[in-house]
């Protein structure tokens, strides 16, 4: 995990409470692909969403100060063994999607949501170097973010905390983009598919864990002067070959081993 050290001025205060208030916190509702456990057919082969609210937020999170996590929609899935992921978006209308991959996962219930305007998620980007973050979510690099306390009657602080605020971290593993530098910005490490077509793919080897992965626009310019919030929708598809047996790949060479001998 990236430990950067020094300081820099807390997030402005507005910007936070206009990210609380404008949409959700991070959840996985509807976009679970499940735990793949060799049989890749038990699971969903695809996912359609419609609520993207911006085409420009996984790119804006491409930049040092970061984005707004809101801006964009976390997925998630699990793999029980090591396996190949190859990872599909197909953008609807005027989307060109931007997503990232990570190790780990958001909260989940029955504690409070990962959000980007929480105390604790305000405190770690109050630790890190470079300007002012706008938000917790970093396209390419590990990142963290924090949620609030679950009180035991709840939204009633008098009634005792059930569950403390913590952080929850996302480990770096890769991205890709739809389109050049011309749509999604020039920061470094952005892998571009060079066609900005609204079609993304990309192949993953990772071993047995939980992943986490973000899905939003990668039309930066949208973002200045002065953003809109319209929902953008598309399809989210995920296939997993698994990775072979030790007893699977024993076998295999001992058949190619009497082949041979015949």
């Amino acid at each position: 995990m990236k430990t950067n050290s020094g300081t820099t001025a807390l997030v402005a205060s507005l910007a936070f409470l206009s990210i609380g208030r404008a949409s959700a916190h991070i959840g996985y509702g509807g976009r679970d692909f499940g735990s793949y456990l060799g049989t890749p057919q038990s699971n969903p082969a695809s996912i359609s969403i419609t609520n993207i609210s911006s085409d420009f937020g996984w790119a804006a999170a491409t930049d040092a100060n970061f984005g707004d996590s809101h801006r964009t929609r976390a997925f998630r899935f699990n793999l029980a063994s090591p396996g190949t992921v190859i990872l599909t978006v197909q953008g609807g209308p005027g989307l060109l999607p931007g997503v990232s991959l990570y190790g780990g996962l958001g909260h989940l219930a029955p504690v409070q949501g990962s959000h980007d305007a929480a105390a604790l998620s305000q405190q770690y980007l109050a630790g890190l170097s470079g300007p002012t973050k706008m938000g917790a979510l970093n396209a390419l690099d590990d990142w963290a973010i924090g949620n609030d306390p679950t009180y035991t009657i709840p939204d009633d602080p008098l009634s005792g905390v059930l569950y403390a605020a913590s952080l929850r971290y996302f480990d770096y593993i890769g991205n890709v983009a739809d389109g050049t530098s011309t749509n999604y910005g020039s920061a470094s490490g952005i892998n571009g598919d060079g066609n900005a077509d609204g079609f993304i793919t990309a192949t993953f080897n990772l071993p047995a864990g939980d992943y986490s992965f973000f899905l939003g626009g990668a039309n930066l310019a949208s973002e200045s002067p002065g953003p809109t919030w319209t929902n953008y929708g598309a399809t989210v598809s995920l296939t997993v070959i698994p990775e072979p047996s030790c007893a699977a790949l024993a076998a295999l060479s001992c058949a190619l081993l009497f082949r041979r001998k015949r």
